[in-house]
């Protein structure tokens, strides 16, 4: 009796709590109350190419399927393999890479580990989060959030020392007194950064507020942000929401020499 129930916690009331975390957590997202409200979290959902809605209905199934085939221990443990190896992956890209954890995924992926211990599971899970370790650390990747959350400087200028629009922008903050760190976009870190935020233009000055993070495209919204208050620019949850903008005057394009 004592050998069934702890094969029933591992095998069915942990994803039974799997499923509910989902589903909870999509209640709460739907009213506005998200578990997780983070950047890291706003970022885990855009490195994703599906929309994070299919992605709970995926974990969902997920966690039914363990249930299902909980009979049949070796499919149930291997599908459970999957979902830990999955799951590692993107909290290794949070932490490696992004710089920024997603709260909601590190649950799933505390549920995913207690059920791979409640079933007496250890050696796989351990290879697979070992596996994951090593490969980020021996990958170099761009620490997205480091280069501009975590720095004490407010103001970055993404462009090139050849580009005249970006040539104009830098004289105009050096004349109004304006502290910037020039980022060069030949440089392979910066390059993917602004990939990541579908910017194929520069100049691009990316300022760093309290509680937010502002995109400015063209030399024009450059000169407008600092003339008035409003700040016509382009907020970095915006930015991260899909469509690239390209301005059609005052910049240049990344990959290609610049032109009046």
């Amino acid at each position: 009796m004592k050998k069934n129930n702890k094969n029933k916690i591992g095998y069915v009331y942990l994803p039974m709590i799997l499923i509910l975390y989902i589903v909870g957590n999509y209640i709460l997202t739907s009213t506005g109350n998200a578990v997780c409200e983070s950047s890291g979290c706003k970022i885990a959902e855009d490195t994703i190419n599906i929309d994070s809605l299919y992605l709970n209905c995926m974990g969902a199934l997920f966690g039914v399927i363990l249930i299902l085939v909980s009979w049949q221990k070796k499919l149930s443990n291997f599908i459970l393999y999957a979902g830990i190896l999955f799951e590692s992956l993107m909290i290794g890209y949070q932490f490696f890479v992004s710089g920024s954890m997603c709260y909601y995924c590190l649950g799933v992926y505390g549920i995913l580990l207690l059920t791979a211990v409640a079933r007496f599971k250890f050696i796989v899970p351990i290879t697979t989060i070992a596996t994951v370790v090593v490969f980020y650390m021996m990958v170099k990747f761009v620490m997205l959030d480091g280069v501009i959350t975590k720095t004490s400087n407010t103001v970055f200028l993404f462009g090139s020392p050849t580009c005249e629009h970006c040539i104009e922008v830098k004289e105009y903050l050096n004349r109004n007194n304006v502290a910037f760190e020039f980022k060069d976009v030949l440089d392979m870190n910066n390059q993917y950064i602004m990939k990541f935020f579908k910017i194929s233009s520069i100049p691009v000055v990316v300022v760093k507020n309290i509680d937010n993070i502002d995109i400015l495209l063209t030399k024009e919204k450059v000169k407008e942000y600092y003339k008035d208050k409003s700040k016509p620019s382009f907020n970095l949850d915006d930015m991260l929401k899909g469509s690239s903008v390209i301005p059609a005057t005052g910049g240049c394009k990344v990959d290609l020499p610049c032109s009046e």
